[in-house]
């Protein structure tokens, strides 16, 4: 008999954290579960289980999860409650369901998903030992793209070096070359967001750019596009390739990218525009260098932004062209490996993702 497919809210408690995300502590004893990809350290536990973290806004992510830990606010933690459930099976379907939760999840600027989208979730249940054998050949799969994310990494810390040895040391303002803000030799902008239910604003042919598509040096295609008459009804302007993009708020504040094509943004992305006196590479490095220190700087409540003044009070040094002309050229060598990185992880993510999907169909339908 066929092993059918079963409400997720029977076999787990669904519930969310109770903190903001100022509750953090650089230092803390355990893990701080917000919807940001990597978890934060806090002082003091208010959980101690095993479960599956799921980012409740943003751009949606899920975490495992065995011991003591704090959630944000917006974290929904998913605790097996039947002993037919295996958690690390449970992990894998969340994040093969990951692409069926972006779909559910509404909103403006930044979306979320409800209580409900995870509870009415539909999963398969074949048995235990099918769930853990399952479980056990995704884990692999895992660590091999976790392996090419760490020799990434090294690249990052290589290009890292080389700028602050031609530059010198953004976070103590020492530098070769003369300090600028960035508001001075620079100009800053924020898009806009067309109402949602005016569905006449959506689907024409204008690119926009959302702060969740900043994960990519480059930005090159988005999810979604604006008609004309959407564009003129919110503050959502055409910016040209070569402008950086700096997240300002959400799940992805911080992340920066180059636009490569000629688009709009919504207001949660900064659009930078040096003219002509900073290279687009060069810029978007130095932003990407000093990420920590800006994101320190945010001010709010429960979700700290950073802000236009923020970003335009930025201490930059200033190369001639000839020295940022040279970094550039380096930067492009390194990228053309970091290609060859991020093709691997790509095609490994897409054949892993399939495989994904095909073994949790395949696991509800033993005989």
């Amino acid at each position: 008999m066929k092993v059918g497919k079963v409400a997720l809210g029977e076999l787990a408690r669904v519930r969310t954290g109770k903190l903001d995300a100022n509750a953090s502590s650089p230092n803390g004893k355990y893990p701080f579960f917000t919807c940001a990809i990597n978890p934060l350290r806090i002082d003091t536990f208010s959980y101690e289980c095993e479960c599956v973290l799921v980012a409740g806004n943003g751009d949606l992510n899920v975490k495992y999860h065995n011991g003591r830990f704090d959630a944000y606010q917006r974290t929904y933690i998913v605790e097996p409650i039947s002993e037919s459930l295996d958690c690390r099976y449970l992990y894998h379907f969340l994040d093969s369901y990951l692409i069926e939760l972006r779909k559910l999840s509404i909103g403006g600027v930044i979306r979320y998903i409800k209580l409900g989208n995870l509870t009415e979730a539909q999963i398969p249940l074949p048995p235990l030992e099918e769930q853990r054998r399952i479980a056990a050949i995704l884990d692999k799969r895992h660590s091999l793209e976790e392996k090419i994310k760490r020799r990434g990494l090294l690249q990052e810390d290589l290009w890292k070096a080389e700028f602050v040895k031609r530059f010198g040391n953004p976070f103590a303002h020492q530098s070769p070359y003369p300090l600028w803000k960035l508001g001075e030799i620079a100009s800053t902008s924020s898009g806009g967001t067309p109402r949602r239910e005016v569905g006449a604003f959506f689907g024409g042919s204008i690119p926009w750019v959302k702060s969740g598509e900043l994960s990519n040096p480059l930005v090159e295609s988005t999810e979604e596009f604006l008609t004309e008459e959407g564009l003129d009804s919110s503050s959502a302007k055409i910016l040209n390739p070569g402008v950086v993009l700096l997240a300002m708020y959400g799940a992805t504040a911080g992340a920066v990218s180059i636009l490569g094509i000629q688009a709009s943004t919504n207001q949660a992305i900064c659009a930078i525009d040096a003219h002509d006196r900073l290279d687009s590479i060069y810029l978007a490095d130095y932003l990407r260098l000093i990420t920590p220190a800006l994101l320190a700087k945010r001010i709010g409540g429960a979700q700290p932004n950073l802000t236009q003044e923020i970003i335009r009070n930025i201490l930059i040094p200033v190369p001639g062209e000839d020295s940022q002309r040279f970094y550039v050229s380096f930067r492009k060598q390194m990228a053309n490996v970091e290609t060859c990185f991020s093709s691997s992880l790509f095609a490994i993510s897409r054949l892993g993702a399939s495989f994904s999907q095909h073994a949790l169909e395949l696991g509800s339908g033993l005989q």
